[in-house]
Parts: C-alpha cells; structure tokens; sequence
C-alpha cells in the first residue's frame, strides 16, 4: 500500500451523484413553492374581489322588479380577472311562488381568472322595505 492519500472512485461517484440530486431536486422544489403562491395570490385576489362585489350589489337597491333579478358589476377589474354577471335568484319563504316577490334574494357570484373559475361567493339581499 501506498501512504498517499486523496478519494478513492467510488467517494468521488457518490459525492457526485449527491450533488447530482441535490441539484434536481432544489429547484423542482422552488419551482413547487412559486406555483403555490401564485395560485395562493390569485385565491386572495378574487376572494377580495367576490366581497367587493357582493358589498356593491348590497348596496344597490333591491330589484323587485324583474323576475330575475339584475345587479351591475363592479367597474375597472384588474386584467385577466371577470366576474360572471351576478346571479340573483328570488327565494320564496312564503310559499306562494317566486312571480311575486318576498324580499329575500339568494346572490352568486363567481370570479374568473382568465378562463378559470377561481373564487364562487354566496349570499343573501333583503329588501327591508317590501
């Protein structure tokens, strides 16, 4: 045997398979972690964006009129970001059929981040003055 010393072949494949994976797997892994903030950041976006939508229709006066009711959307959206036009559904509490109006209105609304739905809110109108 000889007294030199250094890494024999197999110490220096396996640092460099180390190295190898470790040099895959970071980056899929920051990769992995974008993705999910990004989606995170459009998921408070149109959260944000549903209940602004929701407290603008609250405080639009309250449609008896026409048997679907209509509610305007918000203006200026940020790009790439829509609201499906509200749905406003009468509710009959009283039982006698949604032609006359009972003052309770079941809202939807729905924002869409390019073609995808990404944030579905619900709630209710009430007309405090039949």
């Amino acid at each position: 045997m000889s007294d030199e010393e250094g890494f024999s072949l197999i110490e220096v494949l396996l640092a460099m398979l180390l190295v190898g994976i470790l040099g895959t797997a970071i980056p899929n892994a920051l990769s992995g972690a974008n993705r999910a903030t990004i989606t995170a950041s459009e998921h408070t976006t149109a959260e944000s964006l549903a209940r602004s939508q929701m407290d603008y229709i609250q405080n639009q006066p309250y449609d008896s009129a026409n048997i679907t009711p209509f509610y305007a959307t918000l203006p200026n959206l940020p790009s790439s970001y829509s609201i499906v036009t509200p749905v406003a559904t009468r509710l009959d509490p009283r039982g006698d059929g949604t032609a006359t109006d009972d003052g309770l209105q079941q809202i939807t609304v729905i924002v869409k981040h390019g073609t995808k739905a990404i944030f579905t809110l619900v709630d209710f109108k009430v007309n405090f003055n039949p």
